[in-house]
C-alpha cells in the first residue's frame, strides 16, 4: 500500500513539475505574443506599473476630440500639465467601465511607484444599456489574460472561452428584461411611464417639437435614447457596478494608493430640454454615487452639471465625449482636486486662447484634420503623402474650426489654395464650405475645381477667393474641404486656408 501511495506521490510530483515547467516555458516564450494578440492594453498597464506615480483609467471620454479642436490632447493629458515634475500614465479604451478597471488595476503590484489613482465615474456605465451592451462579450473575453493566475492557466481559460460569452440576442434579451423589470419611482408628479418600454414608447408617441413648433422626428427619436440611457435609479444591492468600484475603493486602500473618482459631465442641459422630468433621475444617481463613495474614502470630483450643451461633441446621440474647451474645464478640476495632495508639485496653467486665421497641412500626417483616411502614399506635390478623392472616398483632408474660435474681423471670405493633381477633366471635384449650429441651420455650398483650373496629368496651383455667409458668426463649426463624388480620382496637397476681412 505504501508503494502504491509513494508511486502515485511521485506522479503528483512529476505532473507538477511539467505543469510548472510548461507554465514557465508558456510564460518566457508565448505569452508575450498571446498577450499583445488579446489583450493588448496590458502594455499601458505595465507602462503604468513600472514608472507612474498617477495612473488615469478612463473610457473613450479620455481621448475623444473634435476636428475643430486647435489642441486635440486627452483630459489625462490637459491634467498631468498641472504637475509637470509627476510621472503621470494613462490606461484608456473605448467602451471599458469599472469592471476591466478593477482587473487592470490587480496587475499593479502595491510594491510599484504608484501613488493615486484616478477612475472615471461614468453614470451611463451604471445603465442596462451599457451593462447588457453588445460589446460585454469582447470586453470580456479582452480580459481573460489580465486574470490573476498562471499565464498557463489563462490560456487554457481562453481557448476554452471561460468568459461572460453570451450572444447579441441574449445580451439584448437581458436589457429589456431589466427594463421591465425596473419600475421607476418619481416624487414629483407622474411619469409617461413606470418603466423605460413604457415611457420610451409615450415620448415616440406624443412626439419633441422643432423650432417651427412642428413634430421633429430627429428630435424625437433622441429624446426617445436620453429615455433608454438615464431613465434608471441606482440599485446599490443588485447594480454590478457598484460591486466593481466598490473592488476598487477596496483594491487602493489594501494596496495604500489614493483613490479620485471622476464623475463625468452628462449632458443634463440637453436632456432636460428633450425629456423635462430625466434630469432629477440624473441628479439622484449622482447623489448616490457621490455620498457612497465618499464615505468609503474616495475623493469624487462631481462635474455632472459642469457643461452647458455646446461643450458635447455628439449631439445626436448621448456620450460623454467633449470638445477642447470642456476637457480642458474637466483637467482643471481634477488638477484641482488633486492640489491638496501635491502642493508643491502643482503649476497653475492658464491657455491662453489664441484666433489664428491661417491654417495649413502638407498631408503628410502629422497635423491631425478631419479625413486622416483620405491620405494616400504614391503621388505628392511635397513629401510623400497627398490626399486623394474620389469613387468610394469623396471628402479630402478636412479643416474644421469653432466659429467662437475664428477671429471676429476675419469671417468675410476665405482664400482657399492647394495643389492639384487632375488625370481626367471629367471628375466633379468641387471646393465646398460648411457650416452650422443651432442659430443658422445647415449652411453648405460648393465651387466647380474647373473654374480656376483645367491643367491635366502635373501638378498645379490652384487658388480660390470665396465668399462667407452673413450669418456665419452664429454658428457653431465651420468645415473646408475638397468634394468629388465622381469615379475619377483627384489629388490635392498642401492646402492652405486663410480668412480674410473686408
Amino acid at each position: 500500500m505504501s508503494s502504491i501511495v509513494q508511486k502515485a506521490g511521485i506522479r503528483v510530483v512529476l505532473l507538477a513539475g511539467m505543469l510548472l515547467g510548461m507554465d514557465q516555458l508558456y510564460r518566457h516564450v508565448l505569452f508575450p505574443r498571446d498577450l499583445a494578440e488579446h489583450t493588448p492594453i496590458m502594455e499601458q498597464v505595465r507602462a503604468a506599473r513600472d514608472r507612474a506615480e498617477v495612473v488615469y483609467l478612463g473610457e473613450s471620454s479620455n481621448f475623444t476630440f473634435q476636428d475643430e479642436d486647435s489642441d486635440k490632447r486627452s483630459i489625462s493629458q490637459f491634467a498631468a500639465e498641472y504637475f509637470p515634475t509627476q510621472r503621470w500614465a494613462t490606461i484608456q479604451q473605448g467602451a471599458l467601465h469599472a469592471g476591466q478597471y478593477r482587473q487592470l488595476l490587480r496587475n499593479i503590484p502595491a510594491d510599484a511607484p504608484l501613488e493615486t489613482v484616478v477612475v472615471t465615474l461614468n453614470l451611463r456605465s451604471f445603465d442596462a444599456t451599457w451593462i447588457h451592451s453588445k460589446l460585454e462579450t469582447s470586453l470580456q473575453k479582452s480580459m481573460v489574460l489580465a486574470r490573476p493566475g498562471p499565464p498557463l492557466w489563462r490560456r487554457f481559460q481562453l481557448s476554452f472561452r471561460a468568459f461572460d460569452r453570451k450572444t447579441e440576442a441574449e445580451r439584448a434579451a437581458d436589457r429589456r428584461a431589466q427594463w421591465l423589470r425596473d419600475t421607476l419611482e418619481y416624487p414629483l408628479g407622474e411619469l409617461p411611464g413606470r418603466t423605460v418600454p413604457a415611457w420610451d414608447s409615450a415620448v415616440g408617441e406624443r412626439g419633441v417639437p422643432g423650432p417651427d413648433g412642428k413634430r421633429s422626428d430627429f428630435l424625437t427619436s433622441l429624446a426617445t435614447q436620453y429615455v433608454k440611457t438615464y431613465a434608471f435609479q441606482i440599485d446599490t444591492l443588485t447594480n454590478p457596478r457598484i460591486r466593481d468600484f466598490d473592488g476598487i475603493v477596496e483594491l487602493c486602500r489594501d494596496r495604500g494608493w489614493k483613490l479620485v473618482l471622476l464623475l463625468l459631465p452628462e449632458n443634463v442641459t440637453r436632456a432636460g430640454d428633450l425629456v423635462p422630468e430625466l434630469p432629477w433621475f440624473m441628479r439622484q444617481n449622482r447623489d448616490v454615487l457621490v455620498a457612497r463613495y465618499r464615505r468609503a474614502g474616495a475623493v469624487v470630483v462631481d462635474l455632472l452639471e459642469l457643461l452647458p450643451n455646446a461643450d458635447f461633441s455628439d449631439q445626436d446621440w448621448t456620450t460623454e465625449h467633449y470638445g477642447e474647451a470642456g476637457r480642458k474645464q474637466i483637467a482643471r478640476r481634477l488638477a484641482e482636486a488633486m492640489q491638496p495632495w501635491y502642493p508643491e508639485k502643482f503649476r497653475n496653467v492658464v491657455y491662453r486662447k489664441t484666433t489664428p486665421r491661417i491654417f495649413v497641412n502638407d498631408c503628410e500626417g502629422d497635423k491631425i484634420w478631419g479625413q486622416m483616411g483620405s491620405l494616400t502614399d504614391g503621388r505628392a506635390h511635397s513629401g510623400r503623402k497627398s490626399s486623394r478623392i474620389g469613387k468610394d472616398r469623396q471628402f479630402s483632408l478636412t479643416f474644421s474650426r469653432a466659429v467662437p474660435d475664428l477671429d471676429t474681423n476675419y469671417r468675410d471670405s476665405v482664400a482657399v489654395s492647394f495643389w492639384l493633381y487632375q488625370e481626367d477633366l471629367a471628375h466633379r471635384g468641387s471646393i465646398a464650405l460648411e457650416a452650422g449650429g443651432d442659430a443658422t441651420g445647415y449652411l453648405w455650398d460648393t465651387t466647380a475645381m474647373h473654374r480656376f483650373n483645367r491643367v491635366q496629368n502635373q501638378w498645379t496651383k490652384l487658388e480660390a477667393r470665396l465668399p462667407l455667409w452673413p450669418q456665419l458668426p452664429e454658428a457653431e463649426v465651420m468645415k473646408i474641404y475638397l468634394y468629388n463624388p465622381s469615379e475619377k480620382w483627384i489629388w490635392v496637397d498642401d492646402l492652405r486656408i486663410e480668412f480674410l476681412g473686408r
